[in-house]
């Protein structure tokens, strides 16, 4: 009797480990290199200065919502440079319908509108 419960445990815990690893997704983490810039970028939009030259574009980015690890509906690029205190970060976003972004200003924790967020892994976890 004893016996026959733990191999009904067992095959339980296996199939729902089968089952768990067939529907987990493993998403690729990425990796971009940048590099040091002695001449930092005039903030202005318009990446005319030379240092953006020593770093290629990225992208390929996915979504989180609404449609979770599905490729974005518009593009977006990106360029990173670094000097001995700041981070400077060029965003090149792509837009067919530029006239429908949402410019909303919304209270604290509030996303209503279009957003760009920038997240930094320091732990690459």
């Amino acid at each position: 009797m004893k016996r026959i419960f733990l191999l009904r445990v067992a095959v339980t815990l296996i199939m729902i480990l089968v089952i768990s690893n067939s529907y987990s997704q493993t998403i690729q983490k990425k990796t971009y290199l940048t590099a040091f810039t002695k001449t930092p970028p005039e903030i202005d939009g318009m990446m005319n200065d030379s240092c953006w030259n020593k770093v290629e574009w990225s992208g390929g980015f996915i979504q989180t919502q609404p449609s979770e690890n599905k490729p974005p509906s518009q593009q977006t690029a990106f360029k990173i440079l670094y000097d001995d205190n700041n981070l400077y970060v060029f965003i090149r976003a792509f837009d067919t319908e530029s006239d429908k972004i949402s410019r909303r200003i919304s209270r604290k924790d509030n996303f209503d509108g279009d957003i760009m967020e920038i997240n930094i892994d320091s732990y690459y976890d």
